[in-house]
């Protein structure tokens, strides 16, 4: 992402509060909300090495607790912002099962523990209690 530096004046930075995974994405909807322009460059590559959807064993906790969390904490609009919440709920127990049935998972139990961290905290961030979103 390449940015000037006005742009960060008139929105601000990255969010601490968000941290990892999904920070990008905040940060592009206050562009959009401040009718800065977005320019994608379809020819670019960027490689991961982990790739979203593959190697669910491998993630570490701490991309399941903020992959769960931010997803509600991002959005503005609270009707969607419900919808997450429940579809955050609903991805934390399929990674849990996944994760329980894979044999020879690394930190099995705390990978499970930070996906239900991750979904707790956003329902707590939904009802109001913001100052609960850095707990990690």
């Amino acid at each position: 992402m390449l940015v000037k530096s006005e742009v960060f004046e008139t929105i601000g930075l990255f969010k601490e509060s968000i941290f990892a995974y999904l920070d990008d994405t905040e940060f592009c909807i206050r562009l959009r909300e401040a009718s800065v322009p977005i320019y994608y460059q379809a020819a670019s590559r960027i490689y991961h090495k982990v790739e979203a959807g593959i190697g669910l064993a491998n993630y570490t906790p701490l991309y399941f607790y903020y992959s769960s969390r931010n997803r509600v904490l991002i959005t503005r609009n609270v009707g969607y912002r419900f919808y997450l919440l429940v579809y955050s709920w609903i991805i934390a127990a399929i990674k849990i099962v996944i994760l329980a049935v894979l044999p020879f998972v690394d930190k099995k139990l705390i990978k499970i523990g930070s996906i239900l961290r991750g979904a707790v905290d956003a329902t707590l961030i939904f009802f109001g209690n913001e100052g609960h979103e850095g707990s990690k």
